[in-house]
C-alpha cells in the first residue's frame, strides 16, 4: 500500500499483506509449542500467530548449545513467564517450522508477533532473525515464501510501567534502538506492564508512550498499542489521544473483552483500520465473576 494514514488495512502498514478491516485479522495467542503452531496454522488457519520469547541461561556446558539462539550464554526459548518448561522449543527450531510452513504452504500468508518477555532474549533473536533473511534472500527470489520480508513481523515489549504494573524489564529507548536498528520495517508493539488490579491507563502514561514515539520519529503505520481489553474500557478517551497524536498507529486489545464493549467500538471512527482484536470475550455475569473488583463491575451493579 501506499502507506498513507488510513492505508491502516492489513498487518504492519507499508509490510501488511490482507487488505481487510484490521479488526478481522485473525489471531493464535501463546503459539508457544509446535503442537500449537500446527493446530494455529492447519487447524484454525489465523493470520498473526502471538508468541512469548523467555531467555534460559545455560548451565556450565550445558545441553543444547546450537539448538537455539544464545550460543555460550543461554538460548531464546518459546514460553511465557513464571516458568519455562522443559520441553520449551527454542526460538531457531520454532521460527524454522514456521518458515517450513510457510515455504510448503506459501498461499497461506502468515504474520509473527514475537511477545519478548526478557530483555536477554532481544538481540540474539533479532540476530537469528537476520540471518533468516540472508539466507532467503541470497538463495530465493524476493517473492519467496520465506522472505522475512514478505512476512509482517511484529517486535512486542512491555516498556513502560502501566496502571498498577510492575517495573518493565526492557529499557524503553533501547528497545525501540535494536528493533529498529535490526529491522526497520518490523512494526513495533510497544505496551506498559499491567496486573490484575490494572483498571486505567492514565494521561501521564499515554504521555509517556507518545514521548517515546516522538523521540525516535516512529512512523505510526509501523507501530502497535498492545492494550488490556478491561483496562482501556473506562478511559477510552485516552486510547484515542494516543492514535490521534501518532497518526496512522494502532491498538491490538488483549486479553479478557466485555461483549458489551467490544460491540460499542465497531461504530467507533477507528474500528476499521486502527483496533486489532486479540481478546476472549466475556459476558457481564462472567466479567463480574473473574473481575470482582474491577470498577466496571462496581458501575454493573450499581446501575443495575
Amino acid at each position: 500500500s501506499s502507506g498513507g494514514e488510513g492505508e491502516g488495512e492489513g498487518v504492519g502498514g507499508d509490510g501488511g499483506v490482507w487488505l481487510v478491516p484490521t479488526n478481522q485479522v485473525t489471531w493464535g495467542h501463546a503459539v508457544n509449542t509446535l503442537a500449537k503452531l500446527d493446530d494455529a496454522l492447519l487447524v484454525q488457519r489465523v493470520m498473526m500467530l502471538e508468541a512469548d520469547v523467555m531467555w534460559r541461561a545455560c548451565s556450565s556446558g550445558g545441553e543444547g548449545e546450537g539448538e537455539g539462539v544464545g550460543g555460550d550464554g543461554g538460548v531464546a526459548v518459546m514460553s511465557h513467564p513464571p516458568v519455562i518448561p522443559e520441553d520449551a522449543p527454542s526460538f531457531t527450531d520454532w521460527f524454522a517450522a514456521v518458515q517450513h510452513h510457510r515455504s510448503t504452504v506459501p498461499q497461506q500468508q502468515i504474520g509473527v508477533k514475537l511477545d519478548f518477555k526478557q530483555a536477554e532474549a532481544v538481540q540474539p533473536v533479532l540476530t537469528e532473525l537476520k540471518r533468516w533473511s540472508s539466507t532467503s534472500t541470497s538463495t530465493s527470489t524476493s517473492t519467496s515464501a520465506e522472505s522475512i520480508g514478505e512476512m509482517p513481523l511484529w517486535l512486542n515489549a512491555d516498556v513502560l510501567a502501566g496502571p498498577n504494573g510492575s517495573v518493565p524489564q526492557f529499557g524503553a529507548d533501547a528497545f525501540v534502538k535494536q528493533c529498529r536498528d535490526a529491522f526497520p520495517a518490523a512494526v513495533l508493539s510497544l505496551g506498559w506492564t499491567t496486573s490484575s488490579k490494572s483498571y486505567e491507563y492514565t494521561s501521564e502514561m499515554v504521555d509517556e508512550m507518545i514521548a517515546l514515539c516522538q523521540r525516535h520519529s516512529l512512523p505510526g503505520n509501523l507501530v502497535t498499542f498492545p492494550v488490556k481489553a478491561v483496562t482501556v474500557q473506562g478511559n477510552w478517551t485516552q486510547m484515542e489521544r494516543l492514535l490521534r497524536t501518532i497518526s496512522g498507529s494502532s491498538l491490538t486489545l488483549w486479553g479478557p473483552c466485555l461483549d458489551t464493549f467490544l460491540e460499542s467500538l465497531k461504530t467507533n471512527h477507528y474500528w476499521t483500520r486502527h483496533v486489532y482484536v486479540d481478546v476472549t470475550l466475556c459476558t457481564a455475569d462472567h466479567f463480574s465473576s473473574q473481575f470482582p473488583q474491577h470498577p466496571l463491575t462496581y458501575l454493573s451493579k450499581t446501575a443495575s
